[in-house]
């Protein structure tokens, strides 16, 4: 089987997040897929695309608590909750422990 790596054009950036730990899980199967977290000044969402052996790759974007009530009622979708902030959104590798592997 061929192996695919998706390399997101762009610059990489210094750790913007620090641990990231889930807040709430919106949905799991074998781990929490989409999830909210929290730093000192904002709320993200996480949505896992990609295993890499040794890293879980995420997109990861600001949102609010609006958009995160929308997403448990069924009001929004997904897609639209990702690419509500289209001038800000991080593809992010994290460790088994939520550490930033590269941004």
């Amino acid at each position: 089987m061929e192996r695919f790596d998706w390399n997101p054009p762009g610059t990489s950036v210094d750790d913007p997040f620090g641990i990231v730990t889930p807040n709430e899980v919106l949905y799991e199967f074998a781990g929490p897929e989409i999830f909210t977290f929290e730093t000192k000044t904002s709320l993200f969402l996480a949505y896992f695309c990609d295993f890499i052996p040794g890293s879980f790759r995420h997109l990861i974007v600001p949102t609010t608590n609006r958009t995160i009530h929308q997403l448990k009622d069924g009001t929004c979708p997904v897609r639209d909750a990702l690419i509500q902030e289209q001038d800000r959104m991080w593809v992010a590798d994290l460790d088994g422990e939520g550490r930033c592997k590269t941004v």
